[in-house]
């Protein structure tokens, strides 16, 4: 939201604060606030609404992208669908696919159990 700000001239600062005062006057029962409380409050409304409105047309394109006809897609859509796929997979489960997520480290066994270097887990794989 600071950017919408910085692009219409008014600081990240004075943002806050007017989200501060709108936010507390949204705490105000409505037929009890003063004329610039109604206004603080409709601001901070504005605001909460704008935001909820890029959040659900990010969602859209996100969709759009994943929903795609992979096997007739150009590269540049398999792509972009791939990105927004990983995206989406990343930041609605993180605990199970986001890259900074801990990861126990695995050790090769062999058919019985005993662990085995990693050169020779790779060399039984290729040997089949």
């Amino acid at each position: 939201m600071s950017d919408a700000a910085s692009a219409a001239g008014v600081d990240a600062s004075t943002l806050r604060r007017w989200r501060r005062r709108g936010e507390a006057a949204l705490e105000v029962r409505p037929k009890e606030r003063t004329p610039e409380e109604r206004t603080f409050a409709r601001f901070c409304l504005a605001t909460e609404r704008a935001s909820a409105e890029v959040v659900i047309q990010a969602h859209e394109v996100i969709n759009n992208l994943i929903d795609i006809d992979i096997e007739n897609a150009s590269m540049e859509e398999q792509r972009l669908a791939l990105k927004a796929a990983i995206w989406f997979l990343v930041h609605r489960y993180p605990e199970e696919y986001s890259p900074n997520r801990r990861r126990e480290p695995v050790e090769p066994k062999d058919n019985r159990g005993d662990r085995v270097s990693g050169r020779d887990a790779l060399a039984a794989l290729l040997n089949g």
